[in-house]
């Protein structure tokens, strides 16, 4: 959901039982990422292709594969190009850029001293949280540096 306020965009990810506000592109990025391979860390799908056509995840929606009126892709998609698709084929390369977050992951979890399953295991556990914000937070970094070199 995007709002204005202050004459400034923002976008709302709404999870069921809280939103959150994104007010800068890469953090919004990061959390579709992290959100739509979810599928895939869980093993309910087996790969990127299959994560297209999987009908619960916004990412289906994003690739065009499910209709939902409801979703708002073009957000996500003006991020890549302002042509369909381009902003597709983009969206998709940075999605499967996401496994590289696993290496990433791999680092938080030695540092803080957790099992990889316990940081991708539902749950709110202060350390868990903690492990995740910091995850976001190097994923999002290593993106901009990724940008601003081109």
């Amino acid at each position: 959901m995007t709002i204005e306020a202050f004459g400034t965009p923002f976008i709302f990810i709404v999870f069921r039982y809280k939103s959150i506000l994104c007010r800068e592109d890469a953090y919004l990025l990061e959390r579709v990422r992290y959100i739509h391979l979810n599928p895939i860390r869980a093993k309910w799908v087996s790969d990127i292709k299959a994560l297209d056509k999987y009908a619960f995840s916004g990412h289906s929606v994003i690739m065009g594969k499910v209709k939902r009126h409801w979703q708002d892709y073009e957000c996500v998609l003006g991020l890549f190009n302002d042509r369909l698709g381009v902003a597709r084929r983009k969206y998709k390369a940075f999605v499967a850029k996401g496994y590289d977050l696993d290496k990433l992951a791999s680092r938080v979890c030695e540092l803080m001293h957790l099992e990889p399953a316990e940081l991708w295991a539902p749950g709110k556990e202060r350390k868990q949280v903690a492990a995740r914000r910091l995850l976001c937070y190097w994923a999002a970094r290593s993106f901009l540096h990724e940008i601003l070199k081109k």
